[in-house]
């Protein structure tokens, strides 16, 4: 297994122990409200975000994970991003207020970078990691 691989299996473990640890560790997301006049591009976050912060002096980009769990897989990340505000609350720029609400996790700074991941492995914005039981009963997750 590469250097590469291995920080993709790192990022793996932080996002499922992220997952794990007490809710407070994931941050709450602030959705704008219809009658707010921005119009988000669906499927498109990344964009959005960095449109919304040109137009917004003083926001950032925060770019992370949304955890989506599904069917079998309860550790199941999809790459997002939202906006950073500049009184330190999260906002998600891209999906509306009737969207299912999930915890957003930020992207660890101690593994490979955000946008080079997703562009040296464009399958990696979804990160889908099985579990297992192992022959005590316990589940645990598979890396790789």
């Amino acid at each position: 297994m590469g250097k590469f691989e291995d920080e993709l299996n790192h990022l793996r473990r932080t996002l499922c122990g992220q997952v794990d640890a007490p809710a407070s560790t994931a941050a709450t997301l602030h959705q704008l409200s219809a009658a707010d006049a921005w119009r988000p591009v669906p499927g498109q976050c990344h964009d959005n975000v960095d449109r919304w912060v040109l137009l917004h002096e003083g926001d950032r980009p925060q770019r992370g994970w949304l955890h989506q769990p599904f069917a079998d897989l309860p550790y199941r990340f999809v790459a997002h991003s939202v906006v950073l505000t500049r009184s330190g609350n999260l906002l998600d720029v891209t999906l509306g207020p009737s969207a299912t609400p999930y915890r957003f996790l930020p992207h660890p700074r101690d593994t490979v970078g955000f946008f080079a991941l997703l562009i040296a492995r464009p399958d990696a914005s979804i990160l889908a990691i099985p579990t297992y039981t192992t022959n005590s009963g316990e589940s645990q997750q598979k890396y790789n």
